[in-house]
């Protein structure tokens, strides 16, 4: 008791107050209400992140998914890299008697509030650049109802305010940690929505159609690959520096560059999530599922940890491999086992 005592006396008052909040929403517990959280603060953010952008990837829309995994990976990274700046403990550290989740690493920002409050708007109002619409065209794009809106825009702000509560109900986070994830959150799916769509109409411009085969335009199209890729790989270096010790996430953010643009566009295969029978897109969810799940397999069976002296390297390697399969090689193996939904030829 004397040490806990001692340990709140080092505390900031915002994380005293926090403490107290905690200790407020609790008031409201119960074993059933505990164990539901448990179960929705992961199956809410991480469980869900998984699961929508392999059927996006594979299923819905490839450059949609490919764009929330590579936003996500960012988010996931550069939120693991300032909680080791900060070095913050979470608050059961100080006050035991509120840990209602066993967890470890640091407090601050709340990781899961940072995904949720970019994952549900980016879902649900993200479009990737698909070329200059005309006017006309642009007018006869079929209008959504305003109550479709708002209940879009109700979902977008009311899922991450729950997953946030969970993370202070469960005594894992302050209220303050919470904050400054939904804010981090928020800013990744600003910068997608707004910065993301100006970049790639920038590089659509280096860009020709491919189907011609003349050199000028062949040294166009890699120039661009070039450029989009040393982009990927320059987010995965930043990652790398700023989160030094985790670097799963640099990993599958090249990995993922590396797949699409390096196998998957210079394979003579053309794949479209969009295409294809509920079977075969069922199929291609749990090919594509079980083939990203390979590397982290056989690294769990190699039994290979922290004390390997090139264990970052491994990890990274482990998760690097992971994208390269689920943007690269699952689609070229789905177009080769006639599950892709339309007929390859050469491009």
């Amino acid at each position: 008791m004397t040490e806990l005592t001692a340990a709140s006396k080092e505390l900031h008052f915002i994380h005293q107050w926090g403490i107290e909040v905690i200790r407020a929403v609790q008031n409201f517990s119960s074993p059933f209400l505990n164990e539901v959280m448990k179960i929705f603060t992961e199956a809410s953010t991480y469980g869900f992140v998984v699961f929508i952008i392999g059927l996006y990837l594979w299923c819905i829309d490839y450059k949609k998914g490919l764009h929330l995994a590579y936003a996500a990976a960012f988010t996931s990274g550069l939120n693991g890299g300032i909680k080791r700046i900060f070095k913050i403990p979470r608050p059961f550290a100080h006050a035991p008697e509120i840990m209602l989740k066993s967890i470890g690493g640091f407090s601050t920002p709340s990781g899961h509030s940072s995904i949720s409050a970019f994952i549900y708007p980016a879902v649900l109002f993200y479009k990737p650049f698909r070329g200059t619409l005309s006017k006309d065209s642009q007018s006869a794009k079929p209008q959504k109802s305003t109550a479709s809106v708002k209940i879009k825009i109700a979902a977008a702000i009311v899922l991450p305010l729950l997953v946030g509560f969970s993370r202070v109900y469960l005594g894992v986070h302050y209220p303050t940690d919470v904050l400054l994830g939904w804010g981090l959150g928020a800013f990744i799916f600003l910068s997608m929505m707004f910065f993301l769509p100006a970049i790639e109409a920038k590089l659509s411009t280096l860009t020709l159609n491919r189907t011609d085969e003349s050199d000028a335009q062949n040294i166009k199209f890699k120039k661009t690959a070039s450029i989009r890729f040393t982009l990927a790989a320059l987010f995965s270096f930043i990652l790398i520096l700023i989160s030094k010790e985790k670097v799963n996430e640099a990993g599958l953010i090249l990995g993922l560059a590396f797949g699409n643009i390096r196998i998957l566009e210079n394979s003579k295969y053309s794949f479209d999530a969009s295409k294809g029978s509920f079977l075969q897109k069922f199929l291609r969810f749990i090919i594509g599922s079980a083939l990203s799940c390979i590397p982290i397999m056989i690294f769990y069976l190699l039994k290979i940890d922290s004390s390997y002296a090139q264990y970052r390297l491994y990890r990274f390697l482990e998760f690097f491999m992971v994208g390269l399969i689920a943007s690269g090689l699952a689609p070229i193996i789905f177009c080769r086992l006639k599950i892709s939904g339309e007929d390859n030829a050469d491009r």
